[in-house]
């Protein structure tokens, strides 16, 4: 089930280019480390993603509601339906993990280069609510996203974890991605 993140449109088409990357005196450092546990049919995602751009930019992508279904698999709608101050109503339209439509409003709360936290208002979940929070760490982003998650319909947990793992893994990369393309490209957008 790709989450739907405010934007949401968590996911990384091409990653490659971000490999672990090697620190003098350290050890590797991995891009990207997705988990995803449940318990009483509510899955709980906790990743990380590091990205070698400031916070500026990755701030630029997240917050970029109107645009996610333009660089992340499985959203084929995200609109900003409202804005007052920091906070949002955006409405998701994409595919779930079983290749299911699914609809989404969100609640979005953003606290700017720091954090933004989101709750499902409607749609098809009965939990949705999660994070995004930034921090600057070895001349890059560390993006940490959290989400709790519960459709509407069931999904047995030995399929809904690995699942889900990717889903997000794939949204984190389309994330990541478009963050470094922003970087280098044109600019725009």
């Amino acid at each position: 089930m790709r989450p739907w993140v405010p934007w949401l449109g968590l996911a990384v088409a091409s990653f490659a280019g971000l490999a672990p990357r090697l620190r003098a005196g350290e050890s590797d450092t991995p891009p990207l480390t997705v988990a995803v546990t449940e318990a009483k049919g509510i899955y709980s995602i906790s990743a990380r993603l590091w990205v070698p751009a400031p916070p500026g930019t990755v701030w630029t992508v997240l917050t970029d509601y109107d645009h996610v279904a333009a660089f992340t698999h499985d959203i084929q709608m995200s609109r900003l339906v409202e804005r007052r101050g920091d906070v949002c109503i955006v409405e998701q339209r994409g595919r779930g993990v079983l290749g299911i439509p699914l609809r989404v409003w969100l609640r979005v709360v953003e606290q700017p280069l720091a954090e933004i936290q989101f709750e499902a208002l409607d749609g098809d979940f009965r939990v949705y609510r999660g994070a995004f929070r930034l921090e600057a760490r070895d001349e890059g982003t560390e993006v940490t996203y959290t989400l709790e998650s519960q459709g509407k319909f069931w999904i047995p947990p030995s399929i809904g974890r690995p699942l889900i793992r990717g889903r997000v893994r794939r949204i984190l990369q389309d994330i990541g991605a478009e963050v470094l393309r922003r970087q280098a490209g044109p600019p725009g957008r």
